[in-house]
């Protein structure tokens, strides 16, 4: 067991450092949910703003929002350079399977317990290593037949004999990232085609780019004709260590997260994505449009830092807004300390003879890989 002053120490060093300013954030995006009502009145707002969209989302996405989604990582190798992604440079090709388990039957279990329903496929570019992509998939479908499932890629490596084992394995759903292309490249047209012939549901998801808003709108009628369901556009981020890092083109605003974490959004794809929907209403075509925001990414972690914590939740610790653990850290004489459940405490704090307490409160991690991070420490 750690010392009194060991145990200190770690506190000290794993506290949170940086102030979030995700209040400014929540202010930011009041004001435009305001205005966007404003613009086109019509717009569907859900969740207190933190869902916008036109027309119907797609099963998956509904399985996100409500925290019943996990995302299993084939690779972090991909075939393209996209100037705006944000996954990690310098990672390892193979990258962990699922913040929920290793093992398939450690991941299932955990499913079962948190009650999730919709699982996908990413990378990198999970076209890289098909196979394995298959492989996995298919076990997963054996194991949980109910459950559903999509894939994501830009579309490129995609071939029809691709299309029609994952049409004949059960693939409810396969997302293209058409901005990584150029959005009209011809080849990833035809797949889109095809898909949409074999799959369910085929969407477009992709960063919201301010120079290309034109060309995005005028791909819509053609996404559209194609047979795509569902069009995701997300805000765009630039996050450090990766290749989103370099992108000056657009005007950025750094948050600082409950986490610790700082993200830079576009507060030009906020404009885009107005000036877009309102046209995009004009167009004779039926198409679902989803706006993916930073508020929208902020509700997916807490629900999953709320699945995640249940996961890793001890008995003297409580769970409180969701994403956060609280215990009491009682130090006693010399070497003696124990947590206990703020609860607990509460009814037994006559008895205890130490006033040398304090409430420690933690954020939950994103996987069960991770360690909580200390967010606060209190004195009771």
């Amino acid at each position: 067991m750690e010392s009194i002053p060991d145990i200190l120490k770690e506190i000290e060093d794993h506290i949170m450092t940086a102030d979030s300013n995700i209040g400014e954030l929540r202010t930011i995006w009041t004001g435009y949910i305001h205005s966007l009502k404003h613009d086109v009145p019509d717009i569907q707002i859900d969740h207190q703003g933190d869902t916008i969209c036109l027309g119907a989302l797609s099963p998956g996405c509904t399985f996100c929002k409500n925290g019943e989604w996990d995302c299993i990582f084939i690779t972090s190798e991909c075939n393209l350079d996209c100037e705006f992604c944000i996954s990690p440079l310098n990672s390892q090709s193979k990258i962990p399977f699922s913040a929920y388990g290793r093992t398939v039957d450690h991941i299932v279990e955990n499913y079962q317990k948190v009650n999730i329903k919709g699982i996908s496929f990413s990378g990198g570019e999970p076209f890289c290593h098909f196979r394995e992509t298959v492989d996995r998939f298919k076990v997963l479908r054996h194991k949980l037949p109910n459950h559903y499932y999509w894939l994501y890629t830009n579309g490129i490596l995609t071939a029809k004999k691709h299309i029609d084992i994952l049409a004949d394995s059960g693939m409810n759903e396969i997302r293209y990232n058409t901005a990584a292309t150029g959005y009209d490249n011809e080849r990833v047209m035809k797949i889109i085609e095809y898909s949409a012939k074999k799959i369910a549901n085929v969407t477009v998801e992709i960063p919201i780019l301010l120079k290309d808003k034109e060309k995005l709108l005028s791909m819509i009628p053609r996404y559209a004709e194609a047979g795509v369901k569902f069009i995701n556009l997300h805000e765009l981020m630039r996050e450090k260590n990766t290749r989103s890092q370099n992108l000056k083109t657009e005007n950025f605003k750094a948050f600082t997260l409950e986490d610790g974490h700082t993200t830079e959004i576009s507060l030009d794809s906020r404009i885009a994505f107005r000036e877009m929907i309102r046209e995009i209403k004009k167009i004779p075509v039926k198409i679902n449009v989803n706006f993916c925001s930073l508020m929208n990414k902020l509700r997916q972690t807490r629900k999953r830092r709320n699945n995640i914590i249940r996961l890793i939740k001890t008995p003297y610790e409580k769970i409180v807004d969701e994403q956060f653990l609280e215990s009491v850290l009682i130090l006693g004489d010399k070497e003696n300390y124990q947590f206990m459940n703020p609860d607990e405490w509460q009814s037994n704090r006559h008895k205890i003879k130490t006033d040398n307490n304090m409430l420690i409160r933690k954020i939950a991690p994103m996987s069960i890989f991770k360690r909580s991070r200390y967010i606060s420490v209190t004195k009771v």
